[in-house]
């Protein structure tokens, strides 16, 4: 065993490679339902455009679990 359970949270994560087709933009501390599976519900986040690249910094409300390299690519903003 590596860790605990516990040590899986985190509430924060930063995305890469976007593909912006939905919105014209991302505005500084947009509020959106970021999910990190596909079948995942999502959580509340805030999301911040990053100055290195086209990647975004999502910051969650509370701790989610599982947060992997492969699966940082599912967000969905809130209207």
């Amino acid at each position: 065993m590596l860790g605990d359970e516990k040590d899986l949270e985190q509430n924060e994560m930063t995305v890469g490679r976007l593909n912006l087709i939905k919105y014209d933009a991302i505005t500084p501390g947009m509020e959106a339902v970021t999910k990190i599976r596909y079948k995942d519900k999502g959580c509340l986040s805030n999301i911040y455009l990053m100055e290195a690249g086209p990647a975004v910094s999502v910051r969650f409300y509370e701790n989610v679990k599982g947060i992997a390299p492969a699966k940082r690519r599912f967000m969905r903003a809130m209207m």
